[in-house]
């Protein structure tokens, strides 16, 4: 049985080691540890091992309290101490942008259990879970550490209901909670109205929705799903920045409740606008970054092509008095055309997990915003947009991480891009 030394732990969130100068990557391996490891895969350039048995720990290894940790892909560093996860990202940023001079300032993180306000789980039979971590197969789960006890009781109420009313064609079950209240989404063909009562018997429950499908899976027209409110109210409501949002079944909203508000508030400081600045929010969504901004601003641009997520917007404008913003139903990248040349401009930008395409990027480069604010949840093509932006005339002024999703291998960073 081969034994080596981890010497480092990749992005993807395993150990890493050498056998015979091939980087062997080993799930649940933590630097510095001695262990003994079986291949599981031999590849030409790399393996994939199975740690047999530790023979020296890292100090920074814990018993997670998760019974089905390293089985369910929710999580992946439950075993790592959270301080030390939150250091090995900041680790990362800091290595990745050692080429570019810039101020790397130290790292936010908030709760690292209990700090969810979304579960979303998918229904095979009687498992009700979430994929494997290494599987194509779900994990049964009982309860889910990182959202709150209220919606684990929630979770449960539901597990038992199921067990006597069937819902035909249920393939997922998303929860949602704010301000106390939760939302049933349930992904089926059809929903039984005589369960529906069944369901919401419990006091917190305020809504359920059914996103129904045809025969074809097909979920709607286009890409949007066709969501029913079968009981209760239209939407939850979250008070953030001194505004109130509405959240519907679909569409997004910032999963870390403890630290919305302190990410709303570093935003608000990078942005630093004053009243003759004009924001252009290019992935505003329901408008929490750009409408939660609207009172530092002379006028806020919203760019979201997704209907419901503008619909939910444009009703906070509406219920706020908010006067000086409005939508257009744009891509990122066709709304930054009609940024005009005269005027003070900061662009927000927050794109999906890809990261801002070259288009968007090169009319960037080419209007030549006096401010751009990038938030990126995937560091590899943040690296890619700051060099790009950094060529094209910008300074990096600073980079500050929040650790937005504790015992994953994600973290939010947000960075100041100016023009000398």
């Amino acid at each position: 049985m081969p034994e080596g030394m981890i010497d480092l732990l990749t992005p993807k969130g395993t150990g890493r080691l050498f056998y015979k100068d091939k980087p062997v990557y080993l799930p649940e391996g933590l630097p510095g540890e001695h262990v003994y490891y079986a291949i599981t895969h031999n590849a030409k350039k790399h393996a994939i091992g199975r740690i047999d048995k530790v023979v020296r720990h890292s100090p920074d290894r814990v018993a997670p309290p998760c019974v089905i940790a390293g089985e369910c892909g929710g999580c992946q560093l439950q075993h790592y101490d959270y301080s030390a996860q939150v250091a090995w990202k900041q680790a990362m940023l800091v290595d990745a942008m050692s080429d570019i001079s810039t101020d790397i300032r130290q790292p936010i993180s908030g709760p690292a259990f209990h700090w969810r306000n979304k579960l979303q789980l998918d229904v095979d039979g009687t498992v009700i879970g979430l994929s494997e971590r290494y599987g194509d197969a779900y994990v049964d789960m009982s309860e889910c550490l990182l959202v709150s006890r209220e919606m684990n009781r929630v979770l449960t109420h539901v597990r038992s209901v199921l067990k006597r009313c069937s819902v035909a064609g249920l393939s997922r079950i998303l929860i949602r909670e704010h301000t106390g209240k939760h939302m049933l989404v349930f992904y089926a063909k059809k929903f039984p109205e005589k369960y529906v009562q069944a369901f919401v018997d419990l006091p917190t429950i305020s809504s359920l929705y059914l996103v129904a499908y045809d025969e074809d899976g097909d979920t709607g027209y286009g890409n949007r799903p066709v969501a029913t409110c079968l009981y209760g109210d239209d939407y939850l409501w979250e008070s953030v920045g001194g505004l109130r949002f509405p959240i519907g079944p679909e569409g997004f909203f910032q999963g870390n409740a403890a630290l919305c508000e302190t990410f709303v508030g570093e935003v608000e400081k990078a942005c630093s606008l004053t009243k003759d600045a004009t924001l252009w929010d290019l992935h505003a969504g329901s408008g929490l970054l750009g409408l939660s901004l609207a009172k530092n601003a002379k006028d806020v641009v919203l760019s979201e092509s997704y209907p419901e997520s503008r619909e939910l917007g444009e009703l906070v404008i509406r219920a706020s008095g908010i006067r000086n913003a409005r939508y257009q139903g744009e891509s990122a990248e066709d709304s930054i055309d009609l940024l005009p040349e005269a005027g003070v401009h900061t662009l927000l930008l927050d794109p999906p997990r890809k990261g801002c395409s070259y288009g968007l990027l090169s009319a960037i480069a080419e209007k030549k915003p006096s401010r751009v604010v990038y938030v990126s949840c995937n560091l590899e093509p943040f690296v890619r947009a700051s060099q790009y932006l950094i060529d094209a005339g910008y300074v990096l002024d600073y980079i500050q991480l929040l650790d937005m999703f504790p015992h994953t291998i994600h973290s939010e960073t947000i960075a100041v891009f100016t023009r000398p």
